[in-house]
C-alpha cells in the first residue's frame, strides 16, 4: 500500500508570522506501520497529540520541517502538493480594484482561532474562520473576531445584521461564512433566532388561549376551574 502525506500548518498561541513558515509538518493520510509507527493524521515528525493544534486542510508550497522531510524519504512517504488556486477572472478584477476575496482558515478550536488572528499576518480583515470541531463559523471584523453562527466559542458574536455593519463592508465574509456552516450543517444565528422567537409567541399564544377559555361557564385557573364569577379581571 503507498504512504502519502500531505503538507499542513501546525500553530500556537502568540505564533509569530516567521514562525508559521517553520512550521509546516507532513501529515499522514494512512497509518505507517514498521520501526516508526504512525496513525493516519500524524505528522512524520511526531503524533498530533503532541501539537497544540495541527490545521485541518492542505497548505501549498512545500514542508518546512526538517525532520518531517527527513522521514518521508527514509520510509518512501510520497508527498502530495495542493496545486496553487487560480484566482477567477472577477477575483482578478476586485484585486485590480484594491479589494481581495476573503480567504477561510479553519482550525481545531475557537480560542486557537481567537489568538491566531491576532498575531498572524495572513489572517486579513474580512477572512472566514472555520472551527468545524464546535460548529463555529465566523469572520475577522478588523481586530474582532465574530461567529454568525448560533455557536460562537471564544469569538464574540453581532447585534446587528453583519452583512450591514460598517456599510456592508463584510457581505462578501456573510455570504462565504453562511455558505460553510450550510455545508457543515452549523445553525445560523439569525436562523436560531427567529426560531427562538417563533417558540416564544407560540408559547405565549398557548398559554393565553388555555387561561382565556371558556367551557361549560367556566375558565382555567392556576387552581383547577372557578366559575366564570370569581375569576376576576385578570385579563380585562
Amino acid at each position: 500500500m503507498e504512504i502519502t502525506a500531505r503538507v499542513r500548518q501546525s500553530s500556537h498561541p502568540h505564533q509569530s508570522t516567521e514562525q508559521a513558515k517553520l512550521a509546516r509538518h507532513l501529515v499522514l493520510d494512512v497509518p505507517l506501520d514498521g520501526r516508526l509507527r504512525r496513525e493516519a493524521g500524524d505528522a512524520l515528525c511526531r503524533p498530533v497529540t503532541d501539537f497544540y493544534e495541527l490545521e485541518r486542510g492542505e497548505v501549498e508550497g512545500e514542508a518546512t520541517c526538517k525532520k518531517c522531510v527527513e522521514r518521508a524519504a527514509r520510509y518512501g512517504v510520497r508527498v502530495i502538493t495542493a496545486p496553487p488556486v487560480q484566482p477567477a477572472e472577477d477575483v482578478e478584477q476586485s484585486e485590480a480594484e484594491g479589494e481581495q476575496a476573503p480567504a477561510v482558515h479553519r482550525f481545531g478550536r475557537t480560542s486557537t482561532a481567537y489568538n491566531a488572528t491576532q498575531c498572524r499576518g495572513d489572517i486579513r480583515d474580512g477572512d472566514v474562520l472555520v472551527i468545524e470541531r464546535e460548529q463555529v463559523v465566523g469572520f475577522l471584523r478588523s481586530a474582532w473576531p465574530g461567529a454568525i453562527t448560533a455557536a460562537h466559542g471564544e469569538l464574540h458574536t453581532f447585534t446587528a445584521d453583519p452583512r450591514k455593519i460598517d456599510g456592508g463592508r463584510y457581505a462578501a465574509s456573510v455570504d462565504l461564512a453562511e455558505q460553510i456552516a450550510r455545508d457543515l450543517g452549523a445553525p445560523l444565528a439569525i436562523e436560531q433566532q427567529g426560531v427562538e422567537a417563533e417558540l416564544v409567541e407560540s408559547a405565549e399564544t398557548t398559554w393565553r388561549e388555555a387561561w382565556l377559555a371558556d367551557e361549560d361557564g367556566q375558565q382555567l385557573t392556576l387552581d383547577g376551574t372557578r366559575p366564570n364569577g370569581q375569576q376576576g379581571n385578570l385579563f380585562s
